[in-house]
């Protein structure tokens, strides 16, 4: 995809505006409940780096995995929470996306001053097998000006999409005749067994 500078820092301005009433800090209670086993994505401001997990999802899948990363809520003077994200990344398939951040959780490990990020794969993602690169950015945009009045990325990190089975072959449902006979016989000698008679007075003398 090519687009102006002009375009990009438009659309990240959209997804910056559109989001900005679902990032919140001030929330009592997390905004989706979290598995007390999640594996939580670590990133490091300091190296700048995450800790990727090996596998990201199997193909074709589509939004039925969740990751949640974990990062320091605030770098130097900023406060994260208060900035935009965005996921970017570049699927197997060599197409680049965009994954807006749709809310930050600073309550579940919030005494830490940590908080979590949700990426949910998308079968934009899981389109095709192989290595998807992937980043995190923070920002903020200054339309005005076409530019950014803060921007704080990550360094790639890579998790392979593994193999998966898609049939685009319609399955037969067809069945023969003579089944169909047998499964009729079937349910008469089952209408027969378990038929009904009313006795009425007279039958019982």
């Amino acid at each position: 995809m090519i687009t102006s500078a002009t375009e990009y820092y438009e659309l990240l301005y959209r997804i910056q505006d559109q989001n900005r009433l679902l990032i919140s800090s001030t929330e009592q209670t997390p905004p989706i409940p979290i598995p007390s086993e999640e594996a939580f994505l670590h990133i490091d401001l300091n190296t700048r780096s995450i800790d990727a997990p090996q596998y990201l999802s199997v193909q074709y899948d589509h939004n039925a995995e969740t990751l949640f990363f974990c990062i320091d809520r605030y770098c130097d003077s900023v406060d994260l929470a208060t900035m935009t994200a965005i996921v970017q990344y570049v699927n197997a398939a060599g197409e680049s996306r965009i994954y807006p951040v749709p809310f930050y959780d600073v309550v579940t490990l919030g005494s830490e001053n940590k908080m979590l990020i949700p990426w949910s794969i998308s079968g934009e993602a899981t389109k095709a097998a192989g290595m998807v690169q992937y980043s995190i950015r923070f920002y903020a945009v200054d339309l005005d000006n076409r530019t950014f009045a803060y921007n704080l990325n990550t360094l790639p990190a890579k998790s392979e999409v593994l193999y998966g089975m898609e049939s685009d072959t319609p399955e037969d449902y067809s069945v023969s005749v003579d089944f169909i006979n047998e499964v009729n016989d079937r349910i008469a000698r089952l209408e027969k067994t378990y038929e009904l008679y009313w006795l009425t007075m007279e039958d019982e003398e």
